[in-house]
């Protein structure tokens, strides 16, 4: 079941740092669910503008108009974004069926559209050193600091109390599924270190 979902841009008002988001409940009174973003609104205050991109009731057009939306101005590399990854429309709209339903839109893709969302969701495909370099150390301080407040601990202890609730004798058993969607996953990456040594892209 797919939850009625606004897809809103925030601007701060103070140092103008915009972020592209989601939500099924009031946006204007959401603050948000980026680390970044977070972060910066415990440094600089809670005065933000909210402006609503669109109300979607059907899950193919919300999910589009993010993709589309996070592509056009490219929020994970551009300094005026406060997002670390791309913004698909999706998880704040779904209820406990979310991965049929995501399962059930990649089984309807063309193999064109599933190679465009496969490019836009790995904001490292494309960047330079520079850009990487930036990217990178952006995410792991924002990590940092995430895990270091008093949210980000409880988070991570959260983890911790799931994680040893998957074990078995003292072993993680993973379903076949899972399995599956790691080698997927590693054999992704290691095309795109390839191709990063190669000092080609993917998308010639």
């Amino acid at each position: 079941m797919f939850n009625p979902t606004y897809l809103y841009i925030k601007t701060h008002d103070i140092t103008g740092l915009k972020y592209f988001g989601k939500t099924i409940s009031d946006p204007y009174k959401y603050r948000g669910s980026g680390v970044r973003w977070l972060n910066h609104l415990s440094v600089h205050g809670n005065k933000v503008t909210t402006e609503i991109v669109g109300y979607y009731e059907v899950l193919e057009e919300c999910n589009k108009a993010a993709l589309e939306f996070s592509e056009k101005y490219d929020i994970v590399k551009s300094d005026e974004w406060a997002n670390l990854i791309i913004e698909d429309g999706l998880m704040g709209g779904f209820t406990e069926d979310h991965g049929k339903k995501i399962k059930e839109i990649w089984e309807n893709l063309t193999d064109e559209e599933k190679e465009y969302r496969r490019k836009i969701s790995n904001p490292r495909i494309g960047m330079t050193d520079i850009e990487l370099a930036r990217y990178e150390e952006t995410h792991r301080q924002s990590m940092i600091d995430m895990y270091n407040s008093d949210n980000g601990k409880k988070l991570k202890k959260r983890k911790q109390e799931i994680g040893k609730s998957m074990l078995v004798n003292g072993k993680r058993i993973l379903t076949e599924e899972a399995r599956q969607k790691m080698r997927e996953s590693a054999k992704r990456t290691n095309e795109i270190r390839a191709a990063k040594k190669k000092n080609i892209s993917l998308d010639e």
